[in-house]
């Protein structure tokens, strides 16, 4: 931002907007305003018995001087150093205690010299006093606000009071860092000047005699507290609320690489570098967009460099293995080029994703149609782009092929070999009984479609690695029956179920799966010298997609209440929910871990809360009127703030895939930013793990309440994606 964009200087609208006509009880001060005369005239010439016990001029001192110190404080020029402190305090009742307010005002965040600012009932003390000047000013404080025979006095206090020579300090510094200006604030000269339009009709009632000065003296500091957390409640919003500030991003929606090589793609998707794939970096990278983008809206980041070290260490693991992407999972153009460049081929369900691939300039001979019963226009697609090779489980397939003039496709046979332990299985919806291999082989023998391998998926999120090894010896059991129908296989699908999470080493941890298992029942069933021309492939879509995708939703509403025990609840609103990112709640089983960026500073946790762990009980909604759009329910979290945002990392599978504009809101069209993250690491460290980042500990949607993983296997619950 040059001099010329610069936001003006506020001191002209903080003195006039809140303090016209206010005089100082000086009488050697000098009077220059001719405004400030005539209203200092007004009050000298009240009737004795019209005259409050405070003054029009005491009170507008005291006005004053909080507006005063409110701007050398930088709290409108820097809200992000102080926003959670006057948040905090200035949401305290008039009844509460002395201690409650005390310790609401001991000292806020701290990890810097500028130190933070707390307003209580019009007064302010300073988070980097010592001790003993912060328990003596406190004393002095008590004192005013404890009721009694009030003087003027109790309306005013001391600069010096205030803000400390380290403060001013602090304070000096960040303008000379930003090369005379503070940092850039977060609301607008109109949001400022209607803010305080309700204090500034406090002079009428004064001055007429209408308002006790008792209540005035309660309500001013009150209503300033109001404002501010006001102001806060809006700052992140920054002024979106009246005018649409977002920038256009690169739409990556039609975005084709001229090759497939890293530097390509990197050009292609604006892959910008950053330092980890830890929450902290991915935090910065957030707010940058967030800043720089404007962005009021759901996005998502994704790191393609962990993609690369997912391909590598499958490749490493099982060597004989060549991994096809099931496009379904997360059809990112970034994600299937990076896998193209890598030699990876490609898993596509339906018309549009072969397409996709197509458009892409991926060779047809890399893909395979793996649905087992297929659309007439899946057919076509077939027919249409001379896809090699396709799934089918039954003889209706079969009959569908044959009158769809398909010869030339190879078929797959896919057989079903659940796990029971795997978090979702798909036997009842796909897969041939080993009972019915037979007819199935003699009825494509008839028909002349040709049969070159067996395929199974032994369900999603598998937790025996065992079950592979069971479903591999039952296709070699297929291959060997149809030799004696004359088919010559050579073809093996190990299909899907795979995981892959990076662990504190920087190490992907494919738990519950064993690659290790995996690749030794291969060897041990189809050993490599008796198959030489065996081609093995695998379907991984939630293993490469997963991790390396934060979803990122911004807060934009806040509901707080007090519960019958006395404790707060909060509901929060963000951008994405059920129907949106997070429509796996309740068809996936997708769990949503969650940390906070910050609307101000540095979009970290304030370091206060996370020292004291001040946390609520609170629920996240989504943003459409069904009542079961509820991403989070009853977590225990920091406060936020409207213009927040709440991180889910590790989202990537199925979540961007299944969204829907139900409603007429936009979950589809969420942006995509990329990042090659040069350091493997988990998103966060054991100590943040502990304490910024939030745990559900229920299911959020009242439909899947009384649903556990146990009863979804007694009841019979198949329902899913592979």
């Amino acid at each position: 931002m040059n001099d010329e964009e610069r936001p003006p200087r506020r001191q002209s609208l903080l003195t006039h907007a809140l303090l016209k006509g206010a005089v100082s009880d000086d009488d050697e001060d000098e009077v220059e305003d001719e405004e400030e005369l005539k209203q200092q005239k007004r009050i000298e010439d009240m009737d004795e018995e019209d005259q409050p016990e405070y003054s029009m001029k005491e009170i507008k001192t005291v006005l004053e001087e909080a507006a005063e110190d409110i701007e050398e404080s930088g709290i409108f020029d820097d809200l992000a150093e102080n926003i959670e402190e006057i948040v905090r305090v200035g949401s305290f009742k008039a009844s509460s205690s002395w201690d409650e307010r005390r310790e609401g005002m001991l000292s806020p965040r701290g990890g810097g010299g500028g130190g933070g600012m707390n307003i209580t009932n019009g007064f302010r003390t300073n988070a980097t006093m010592g001790h003993a000047e912060n328990e003596s000013s406190a004393d002095d404080m008590k004192e005013n606000l404890g009721g009694g025979g009030r003087s003027s006095s109790s309306f005013r206090r001391k600069r010096s009071e205030y803000l400390s020579n380290e403060v001013m300090k602090s304070l000096r510094e960040d303008r000379q860092e930003n090369n005379g200006y503070p940092t850039p604030i977060l609301v607008t000269e109109e949001q400022l000047t209607d803010a305080f339009e309700v204090i500034n009709s406090l002079e009428t009632y004064v001055e007429a005699g209408e308002a006790d000065p008792d209540f005035v003296e309660q309500f001013v500091p009150e209503e300033l507290a109001v404002i501010v957390k006001g102001l806060a409640e809006t700052a992140g919003f920054e002024e979106t609320l009246m005018d649409d500030t977002q920038q256009d991003a690169i739409d990556f929606e039609e975005a084709v690489p001229d090759e497939f090589n890293f530097e390509e793609i990197r050009k292609t998707f604006d892959v910008q570098p950053i330092s980890s794939r830890s929450m902290d970096d991915v935090r910065e990278r957030c707010l940058e967009l967030v800043n720089d983008m404007r962005l009021e809206d759901t996005f998502a980041v994704i790191d393609l460099h962990a993609v690369v070290k997912l391909y590598e260490h499958l490749k490493k693991r099982m060597p004989r293995v060549t991994p096809h992407y099931a496009v379904k999972c997360c059809p990112d153009r970034g994600i299937i080029s990076t896998l193209a460049a890598l030699g990876a081929g490609f898993d596509c369900a339906s018309q549009g994703e072969v397409e996709l691939i197509k458009e892409l300039g991926i060779d047809v001979d890399k893909i395979i149609l793996a649905h087992a019963v297929k659309r007439p226009v899946d057919l076509r697609c077939i027919a249409e782009h001379g896809v090699k090779f396709t799934t089918f489980d039954s003889e209706s397939e079969l009959h569908k092929m044959f009158a769809a003039r398909l010869n030339e496709c190879k078929l797959v046979l896919r057989i079903k070999a659940d796990d029971p332990m795997a978090k979702i299985s798909f036997g009842a919806k796909f897969g041939a009984h080993m009972d019915d291999i037979p007819k199935l082989l003699s009825t494509a023998q008839l028909l002349g479609m040709d049969i070159v391998g067996v395929s199974f998926h032994v369900g999603s999120s598998s937790r025996n690695p065992n079950a592979y090894r069971n479903a591999i010896q039952q296709a070699k059991d297929v291959f060997q029956q149809g030799y004696h129908y004359g088919f010559k296989m050579n073809l093996l699908d190990l299909g899907g179920g795979y995981t892959g999470l990076f662990d504190q080493t920087g190490n992907i941890d494919e738990s519950p799966c064993d690659f290790s298992i995996i690749a030794k029942a291969l060897d041990d069933i189809f050993p490599k010298d008796q198959w030489p021309k065996l081609k093995i492939i695998a379907e991984p879509g939630r293993y490469f997609a997963q991790s390396p995708i934060t979803i990122a939703s911004m807060v934009y509403g806040k509901r707080e209440t007090v519960k019958a025990s006395g404790d707060l609840h909060y509901d929060y609103y963000i951008t994405d929910g059920l129907y949106g990112c997070f429509n796996g709640v309740i068809y996936d089983g997708l769990e949503t871990p969650a940390y906070i960026l910050k609307s101000t500073g540095d979009g970290s946790m304030p370091e206060l809360e996370l020292r004291l762990g001040l946390q609520h009980e609170s629920t996240i909604w989504g943003p459409t009127c069904d009542s079961a759009d509820c991403v989070m329910r009853d977590t225990m979290m920091t406060e936020l703030n409207n213009g927040d945002y709440v991180l889910f990392p590790d989202s990537g599978a199925y979540t961007l895939a299944g969204s829907c504009d139900f409603n007429g809101i936009e979950a589809t069209k969420a942006r995509k930013f990329y990042v090659w993250g040069d350091r493997m690491c988990p998103t966060c460290t054991v100590e943040q793990l502990d304490s910024e980042l939030f745990l559900p500990l229920k299911p959020p949607c009242e439909l899947l309440q009384h649903i556990t993983p146990e009863t979804r296997a007694s009841d019979g619950v198949d329902a899913g994606v592979e």
